[in-house]
């Protein structure tokens, strides 16, 4: 059991508090404790008649804060055997019984041009609570969406911009797609007479090369 539900369990025992009442933080400064709690305070009683009721070997000393606060210092001696327990069950310390399935969707970048430093970012910090919740005891599904609905705006302006008549997303790494895909994006325009439908094509062209990209940082990583 973590330490801060173990002091709610015995707050809730010694005061008959309800466990959404119970509030457990970090004191301001190290000297004032480990843990802090506001529970006498909030019930209106004494803390030093709360203290004596919370016997354990969890802590070294327990003291009263002002009005309504209690301080609690953590024994040495009991984190000393949460360290040996940890060691004895290895990757499966704190994890929790399955909870169920949660969806993560991160990074999702815009369909329109490479990954860059900023989608690297979202990467990272997706799949970091990704590994938090599975440690929680979820079942993980990490989604990755690619907005490539057949009405999308920045597809049509994708396709455009490929076409060479439009700049919404005109880079290097396009301008270097356009150049060495000459051949399909002249044949597109003899094949496709509607403006519309050829930025369409040659929007999901590109977009197929941006997929292709993405499978490839994937097997990556």
């Amino acid at each position: 059991m973590m330490i801060r539900q173990e002091i709610a369990k015995l707050i809730q025992k010694a005061t008959g508090a309800r466990a959404e009442e119970i509030c457990i933080e970090r004191p301001p400064r190290e000297t004032q404790g480990d843990y802090s709690t506001n529970i006498a305070l909030l019930l209106k009683r004494k803390p030093a008649g709360i203290i004596k009721k919370l016997k354990s070997d969890l802590f070294e000393k327990v003291e009263t804060a002002g009005p309504g606060f209690i301080n609690f210092y953590i024994s040495r001696q009991y984190l000393q055997k949460q360290v040996a327990q940890i060691i004895r069950q290895g990757k499966d310390f704190g994890r929790l019984k399955k909870k169920g399935k949660v969806n993560i969707e991160f990074v999702s970048a815009n369909p329109t041009g490479p990954l860059h430093i900023g989608n690297g970012r979202s990467a990272f910090a997706g799949d970091v609570i990704a590994r938090v919740l599975q440690k929680a005891g979820y079942r993980v599904v990490r989604e990755y969406f690619i907005n490539d609905a057949k009405n999308s705006g920045q597809i049509r302006e994708l396709g455009k911009t490929g076409a060479g008549e439009g700049q919404t997303y005109l880079n290097h790494y396009l301008r270097t797609k356009i150049q060495n895909s000459r051949f399909k994006i002249q044949s597109c325009k003899l094949r496709f007479k509607n403006k519309e439908k050829l930025y369409k094509e040659l929007g999901f062209f590109w977009l197929k090369r941006y997929k292709k990209t993405l499978r490839f940082f994937w097997r990556k990583n």
